[in-house]
């Protein structure tokens, strides 16, 4: 699948998630020049973002907000989704995940690693900027280091 499919998905999906919310979600997807093309597991970023729907935004009773970026760092495609709900306590990024708690998270990790290997890193934690849960992909973004992912 490419990033640009993906990402008309998760708009979809977000204008969904916004008529539920109203005012208290606010979205924005921003995907550089050259990362739409570039072809991705399916899936990945559609389960960061209702994450953050999901673990974020539902937990706030003031505004939230939903930030999707994507762009290319030398050879490597970087997708970052932020949200300002509560976060991720520490103690759980530190411990392995529980057998019935992460599916989507963990989902996302086992499939990067089976089409990349160790060429793909999935990082959760706090953007120190803003203040913001991140979660971030990594990966290869040349279109043969995806060459049997599943359209």
């Amino acid at each position: 699948m490419r990033l640009g499919e993906e990402l008309d998905a998760v708009q979809a999906y977000l204008n969904v998630e916004q008529a539920r919310f109203g005012d208290r979600l606010g979205t924005q997807i921003s995907a550089a020049d050259g990362t739409r093309d570039v072809r991705i597991p399916a899936m990945i970023v559609q389960t960061l973002v209702e994450n953050a729907v999901k673990h974020g935004i539902t937990a706030l009773t003031t505004p939230g907000l939903v930030d999707l970026r994507a762009y290319i760092s030398g050879s490597r495609l970087r997708i970052e989704v932020r949200d300002n709900g509560p976060g991720f306590r520490q103690s759980a990024l530190q411990r392995p995940p529980r057998p019935a708690a992460g599916y989507g998270l963990r989902n996302v990790r086992d499939r990067l690693r089976g089409y990349f290997g160790d060429a793909a890193h999935l990082s959760i934690g706090r953007d120190p900027g803003s203040g913001m849960t991140l979660v971030s992909i990594e990966m290869p973004h040349r279109t043969s280091a995806v060459a049997g992912a599943a359209p």
